[in-house]
């Protein structure tokens, strides 16, 4: 390995050379590349698995291979469960530091093992650690879900180059900021469940309760949150481990890494050859939209070509964000940050004459649900069971004005069910506000749209008064005459 890429070729060998000899290293998968920095991979010594991580020296590469190893020297010494380094050292060209660590057997990220079993006891036995981490005094710069593991019941903390080590406890004010970032990351929302977790964090750390810790938790939230937003969709236009992205005088493109294929690599230097009526199916065409879904590389895709009507047209939308990048944008926004379902978003595609944008094009995943207009009007359907599923509508309206998020089209045909859960869809006119009133008024309007869908049934417009008439919901929902 010459340099590290997103284009690394897996296997490769890399000698380390350490104080007790040389060790050969066979990397046989990237678990996290950050090119030109470091990788971090599956590998053997000796046919035993480890973690290799490699560090380039011409990033500043030695020093963050120093800072991580004294981090966990530090956690040891604090009695914070953690990784076994057992070789470092560097390689035989001296271009890269190299640690390598014990593989901890049978092991889940916290992030992965919160998403496939939403069990609350995860989230009580990370307030444990992170109450233990600050008795000890660690404090956490960065905190990512990623960064710890969990195996047989127990929870590893890695990745320490930014975490910070004082010689005493962290502070209540610190300590409750952190907790407020963990509570963020795990989406908490319910007032009884912040209380239920900070009481505990306090408990753990014998620290007195004060009138107004809850609501300094969540503003902490608020705060975390937005910042996990603005990290996350800086990144989501540029190619990094997650995405694929090209720009050219011509074009621009990104798309999910995990569908690089040579046809899709085609498919997004030409995605109009796909509106073929031999091979899609027509979902909609408009003046400005066209809408089909059709298979790319197997996968089922809704394909939304967002197009140029004419010269004033296109003068008018020239320097502006194309719908699509809209689109691409808002889908991330609710699946990444607020925990919102919506099909997911899998390539944006601009056709561009250096920095104005002209034709555009959002691919998404294809949903074979029903929408909330057949659901609701199903007759097979108990009015106990519409009960059920309004009030999971109410839940996401709740999350989208706890957020101040708006959607400009709350039509039925937009809210898709399947597998037990709505997604929300036709995104290009959502939008975050930071005024509340501006918010509140154009919430106002979506909640008008949707009691709209039911104008027909007097049981369900009741049914949805009922539902929709909550503390959160009261400042913009009002009942139709």
């Amino acid at each position: 390995m010459k340099t590290i890429s997103h284009t690394t070729r897996f296997p490769f060998e890399v000698t380390c050379l350490t104080d007790v000899g040389n060790v050969v290293i066979k990397c046989h998968q990237g678990l996290r590349i950050f090119p030109e920095r470091r990788i971090v991979c599956d590998a053997f010594v000796n046919e035993e698995p480890v973690i290799a991580k490699i560090f380039d020296r011409h990033a500043d590469g030695e020093k963050q291979a120093q800072l991580e190893a004294g981090g966990i020297i530090e956690l040891i010494l604090r009695k914070v469960l953690t990784a076994t380094i057992i070789h470092k050292g560097q390689s035989e060209d001296g271009r890269f530091s190299i640690i390598v660590y014990k593989k901890i057997a049978d092991a889940q990220t916290i992030r992965d093992a919160w998403q496939q079993q939403k069990d609350e006891a995860i989230i009580s036995q990370f307030v444990e650690l992170l109450a233990q981490h600050h008795v000890a005094g660690v404090l956490h710069q960065d905190m990512h879900l990623n960064n710890f593991l969990l195996s047989a019941g127990r929870i590893y903390t890695l990745d320490t180059v930014d975490m910070d080590f004082h010689p005493q406890a962290i502070t209540k004010q610190q300590g409750l900021q952190q907790l407020a970032q963990a509570l963020s990351l795990f989406r908490v929302e319910k007032d009884e469940q912040i209380q239920k977790y900070l009481q505990q964090y306090l408990q753990l750390r014998d620290l007195s309760a004060t009138t107004n810790d809850v609501d300094k938790v969540k503003s902490a939230m608020r705060i975390s949150l937005l910042a996990q937003q603005h990290s996350y969709l800086k990144k989501i236009y540029r190619d990094c481990s997650e995405f694929i992205s090209q720009k050219r005088f011509g074009w621009y493109y990104v798309y999910l890494r995990r569908l690089q294929s040579d046809q899709f690599e085609q498919f997004v230097h030409n995605p109009n050859a796909m509106f073929n009526p031999s091979t899609a199916n027509m979902q909609k065409d408009g003046n400005t939209c066209t809408v089909i879904s059709c298979q790319v590389d197997g996968h089922d895709v809704i394909i939304k070509r967002y197009n140029i009507k004419g010269v004033l047209h296109a003068l008018k939308r020239l320097w502006r964000p194309t719908r699509a990048s809209h689109s691409w944008r808002n889908a991330h926004m609710l699946t990444a940050v607020y925990g919102i379902p919506t099909a997911q978003p899998l390539a944006l595609i601009e056709k561009r004459f250096g920095p104005l944008r002209l034709t555009s094009w959002f691919v998404m995943q294809h949903i074979e649900g029903v929408s909330a207009h057949e659901l609701f009007n199903n007759n097979d359907l108990s009015l106990e069971m519409k009960r059920n599923y309004a009030e999971q509508l109410a839940a996401i309206f709740m999350r989208m004005a706890r957020f101040q998020i708006s959607h400009g089209d709350m039509k039925a045909t937009n809210f898709l069910f399947k597998d037990e859960q709505f997604f929300l869809i036709d995104l290009d006119g959502m939008k975050q506000h930071d005024n509340a009133a501006a918010f509140q008024s154009s919430f106002r309007r979506d909640l008008q749209r949707f009691m709209k869908n039911w104008q027909h049934s007097a049981e369900l417009t009741s049914m949805f008064i009922e539902v929709l008439a909550q503390d959160a919901l009261r400042p913009c929902f009002q009942a139709p005459n």
